[in-house]
């Protein structure tokens, strides 16, 4: 892999339905990170998906004036569920007004629109009038050195995440970080519940495995 590409400076020449581009989008993180990526993946597939008829990822909490705020990535517009619009719901009955993040892959940018109980209702139709443009950051992460990559461990995480149809949703996620973020101050929660009535977040911690030799 390219330790030197910078999808932040090529973003325009990325095709973002190849999957080859996509793979070099990833290799710009350590091996750790797109590890961890996989982990959360696997964890999804193994035992959320068996335990729950229903559940929601994308949920990222970037901080803004000492607060953090509740944003739902979208890989595209259409990709809403049911799911998401009562996550979103719930934040909003707490005083909180989300947003809404979505790449247009063909623009290469990513749209946003602040979300509140009326335009929950029918935001899609509303949502190409009163989209804004999310700002690029003007100062990215470095590229991590070849020190701290295994082309080997890195390979074998993208595969996997090929392989469970999580290539792109990954790529994009890692360009909005990368690029588009300007907190220090992100975190997010790896999927969204919904059991008797209540909101569960879940996490995988540990989620590569660390020098004592401890993962999971």
């Amino acid at each position: 892999m390219d330790y030197s590409y910078d999808p932040c400076k090529d973003i325009n020449s990325i095709d973002f339905d190849n999957p080859k581009d996509l793979k070099k989008v990833l290799s710009r993180d350590k091996h750790t990170r797109i590890e961890g990526i996989c982990t959360e993946a696997v964890f999804l597939d193994d035992l959320v998906n068996e335990s729950f008829d229903e559940y929601s990822t994308g949920w990222w909490f970037p901080m803004k004036n000492h607060r953090y705020n509740v944003v739902k990535i979208l890989t595209n517009i259409e990709s809403i569920t049911d799911l998401d619009k009562k996550i979103l719901s719930h934040f909003i009955d707490r005083n909180i007004s989300p947003y809404i993040v979505s790449f247009d892959k063909i623009e290469k940018v990513f749209h946003f629109l602040k979300v509140n109980k009326k335009l929950l209702n029918d935001f899609e139709s509303h949502w190409d009038e009163m989209k804004d443009t999310y700002p690029r950051t003007t100062i990215t992460p470095p590229i991590p050195s070849s020190t701290y990559r295994s082309n080997e461990r890195l390979e074998k995480a993208v595969n996997i995440l090929e392989s469970l149809g999580l290539l792109q949703r990954s790529a994009v996620e890692r360009v909005l970080a990368n690029c588009w973020i300007k907190t220090k101050g992100l975190w997010d929660i790896d999927t969204f519940v919904i059991l008797d009535n209540q909101l569960i977040g879940l996490e995988v911690k540990q989620k590569y495995p660390t020098r004592r030799g401890t993962f999971g």
